[in-house]
Parts: structure tokens; C-alpha cells; sequence
């Protein structure tokens, strides 16, 4: 039945039923394909992630990994030993996510910065930036800046 294909009950379905008006009309008493599509919708369980064109994850970590100062190389060799590819073409989104995180920390410990601080701070700020609107490369640009401002404070901190 269409419920279980979805993960709903019927004790749950009548319950349903009378409080959207796209679930008032007569498809409900002979359900189909089109009444699940309608389900998934309305409960958020279609996928809603893009198909992203494998060239735009090549793009996306080459613009990364310029800003960051990462060699193309030590991205390579990574790419090789984590994940067993030769390009980041080859990645699905959550896996190049995971690489620009691994070269995020490179960039971090070239400015004397510690792994766990470094990460979290990313985790923290760049995605709060990119939902302020801004695009990915301009959240990464601000978050050094941010990062950088906190390292000369400490800096002058120890020194002073």
C-alpha cells in the first residue's frame, strides 16, 4: 500500500486528511503514484538535493584550494589515499564538503592554528555567512579574515 511504501499509517493518514486542502479531493479513496508524490512532498521527504554537474565540483575545489593557497598536488594525493579517486569530478557534494574541510585545515595549521579550533570555527561561521547570502569563496574569504584578526590578537596578547 501506498502508506507503508512511505512510512505512514493509516491511523496517521485520517488524521491527515482533513487538514490540507490538496488532500480533500477524491484521489484519496483510490491511492496511487500520485497520491505519494503528493505525501513526499507535503511531509519533506523528496529529495531536494540538486544534481550537480561533476565538473562544477573539479571548479568549486580549484577555486577553494587557489584562495586557500593548497597545492593541487597535496589535493591529489589526498584525493588518492581518502578517497581512491584521481578528481574531485568523481566525489558526490558531501564528500568534496569533506575535502574542503581537509584543506581548510591545511590552510590553518601553515598559520600555526590547531586542528579541532580550526574546524569548528569553519563549521560554525561558513555556513552561517553563505545563508547571510554570500557565495561560498566570499564566506571562505571573510572566515580567514576572521581567522587571521584572531591569531594577530593572540599574538599580541603573548607578546604584550
Amino acid at each position: 500500500m501506498v502508506f507503508e511504501h512511505i512510512g505512514f499509517h493509516q491511523a496517521d493518514f485520517a488524521k491527515l486528511r482533513g487538514c490540507r486542502p490538496e488532500l480533500q479531493d477524491t484521489s484519496w479513496l483510490k491511492p496511487g503514484a500520485e497520491l505519494a508524490v503528493v505525501l513526499k512532498r507535503w511531509i519533506g521527504t523528496m529529495p531536494s538535493t540538486p544534481v550537480v554537474n561533476s565538473n562544477s565540483h573539479n571548479e568549486r575545489v580549484k577555486q577553494i584550494r587557489t584562495l586557500l593557497g593548497i597545492e593541487g598536488k597535496a589535493v591529489s594525493e589526498w584525493l588518492k589515499a581518502e578517497m581512491l579517486v584521481n578528481s574531485p569530478a568523481e566525489l558526490e557534494t558531501i564528500q568534496v564538503d569533506e575535502l574542503i574541510q581537509w584543506m581548510v585545515v591545511q590552510w590553518a595549521a601553515k598559520q600555526g592554528m590547531q586542528h579541532n579550533d580550526v574546524l569548528n570555527s569553519f563549521l560554525k561561521h561558513v555556513p552561517a555567512i553563505i545563508q547571510e547570502g554570500y557565495s561560498e569563496v566570499d564566506a571562505l574569504k571573510l572566515w580567514m579574515e576572521h581567522v587571521q584578526q584572531q591569531a594577530e590578537q593572540k599574538l599580541s596578547m603573548s607578546v604584550g
